[in-house]
């Protein structure tokens, strides 16, 4: 049997809760979600070979290898170019109302709302929104946490990254860039009907999940099966479980055993060495607000199109 065709892309943004809506709308009944959460297909103008050399070296894998095997495994991220391959990610789909995906490169891609639009003028898009100078810190912590930026001052890093010469998804950090949201959305919106696009806030998932996943369900018009009384928990927010060694002293009582033989004095050492790797400093007072002058005339412009009120101060 031929795979089923996606009908629903959440588009982004980074940073922006997209995980924690993937952990969940993949239990839903009426939905399939791709076994890759970021397949990035549609963004033909982001591609493995132009990133630089240590990001390249985390997200590529060998695509053939893993459509051979029996049942796809759950993988975070991959940079699929093959059609048919693309396609092949959803084979184990049967009769879900919906079937889906999330790739954060389609909202920065100057490609991908085109590409999906011909390949499924039907298709209804979720894009997520968050306050830009938070998304932009949080983009900086996940990086310094996993050692692809070792600047201990965000401002510094942000403004660093942001004067680069040299720019694009994997090749630099864009901590700015995927905050100037107003062409993202518009090339959405130009091409698709309002009615197939929802436009939600990350603070607001924060705040109340379960109110936002009826917002989704709605959109889709599938059943809402998540409770009110559902945990505004976050997934894949920055934290010491980032690093591969630690999940695997959560998970493994023998090397948290052999923690345990560590010499006080050394354990907390390492415990401080990685609080500063996952922490981070925050912003001073001031720099916010410098940061939030570089995206105003933008968030303006976004405000006045969508007539959409972001809340962001």
């Amino acid at each position: 049997m031929f795979p089923q065709k996606p009908n629903f892309f959440i588009v982004g943004t980074a940073k922006a809760g997209t995980t924690s809506i993937y952990s969940y709308l993949k239990n839903h009944p009426q939905i399939h979600m791709c076994p890759i959460k970021e397949p990035n297909y549609f963004a033909s103008d982001v591609r493995l070979n132009e990133f630089r050399a240590e990001y390249r070296k985390s997200v590529d894998f060998n695509v053939q290898k893993y459509l051979s095997a029996e049942y796809l495994e759950e993988k975070h991220i991959a940079f699929i170019e093959n059609k048919e391959e693309y396609l092949q990610l959803f084979r184990e789909a049967t009769d879900q109302k919906i079937v889906a995906e999330i790739s954060n490169t389609y909202l920065f891609s100057k490609d991908a709302a085109k590409k999906i639009h011909s390949f499924n003028p039907q298709a209804k898009i979720l894009i997520i929104l968050r306050n830009p100078v938070h998304r932009a810190l949080s983009h900086y912590r996940m990086d310094f946490a996993v050692g692809r930026n070792n600047n201990t001052n965000p401002f510094e890093a942000i403004m660093e990254d942001y004067h680069q010469k040299n720019k694009g998804w994997g090749i630099s950090n864009l901590y700015i860039e995927l905050g100037m949201y107003y062409e993202q959305v518009y090339r959405y919106m130009k091409i698709f009907n309002n009615r197939q696009i929802k436009i939600l806030l990350y603070e607001d998932y924060k705040k109340d999940n379960s109110k936002v996943l009826k917002e989704i369900t709605d959109f889709l018009d599938i059943e809402d099966i998540y409770s009110e009384n559902m945990n505004n928990i976050l997934t894949n927010e920055t934290t010491a479980f980032k690093f591969q060694f630690l999940k695997n002293i959560q998970k493994n009582k023998i090397l948290r055993d052999c923690i345990k033989c560590i010499p006080t004095d050394i354990q907390r050492l390492l415990k401080k060495f990685l609080k500063q790797r996952v922490t981070a400093t925050a912003l001073l007072p001031g720099e916010y607000d410098m940061l939030m002058h570089l995206f105003q005339k933008d968030l303006d412009f976004l405000e006045k199109y969508i007539d959409f009120q972001t809340k962001w101060n």
